[in-house]
């Protein structure tokens, strides 16, 4: 990396309002989404949407919920960026969008299949949300989860006192030492 980019970092106190940003620009997207909803009723799947619609109002959810959680890391990625970091920034946000809305068309067309059995059989409606609720519950409470979040050992990993993935799959080191790298950016 050359020097002049080293030189030109930010301390994390100036990237504050690069991370501000990124949350005022959930903040405006939430506004947009209690505009919206004010007009909505309560109704199953889809609410009634067409395809383009309900894409358009599951983009502008996600704008809403996803941008304030990326806040801190796009304060981070502006701190470990040298130039351009208005342009990458936005380019980080936009993609991350990009990447939710890919999903709209099918939970749109899970949406319809849950409407469908749900206004045929209330029963099996029922079943449905329990069943979500039990499997969600399950994966919380399941290795996989502590696993993906770091505090659980990999299976593969031999016990070391310096690293819980020590002896582990190449994988997970670099997930480990990549949560490591940006704790210790954060100060943390």
């Amino acid at each position: 990396m050359s020097s002049s980019l080293v030189a030109d970092r930010k301390t994390w106190f100036e990237t504050v309002p690069y991370a501000a940003a990124v949350a005022g620009a959930g903040a405006v997207a939430w506004a947009g989404t209690i505009w919206i909803a004010r007009g909505m009723v309560s109704m199953l799947g889809t609410m009634g949407f067409d395809l383009p619609t309900f894409a358009g109002i599951w983009t502008h959810m996600m704008a809403a919920m996803m941008l304030p959680s990326i806040a801190l890391v796009a304060g981070l990625y502006a701190r470990s960026i040298a130039s351009n970091r208005v342009v990458r920034l936005a380019s980080l946000c936009i993609g991350y969008l990009v990447a939710w809305s890919i999903l709209a068309p099918f939970v749109y067309a899970l949406a319809e299949v849950v409407s469908a059995v749900a206004q045929r059989q209330e029963t099996i409606a029922h079943i449905n949300e329990a069943a979500a609720l039990i499997a969600v519950s399950a994966y919380q409470l399941s290795p996989l989860r502590m696993l993906a979040s770091g505090s659980v050992a990999h299976p593969s990993a031999k016990r070391s006192t310096s690293s819980v993935f020590a002896g582990g799959c190449e994988t997970c080191k670099r997930v480990c030492a990549t949560g490591r790298t940006a704790s210790a950016a954060a100060g943390g």
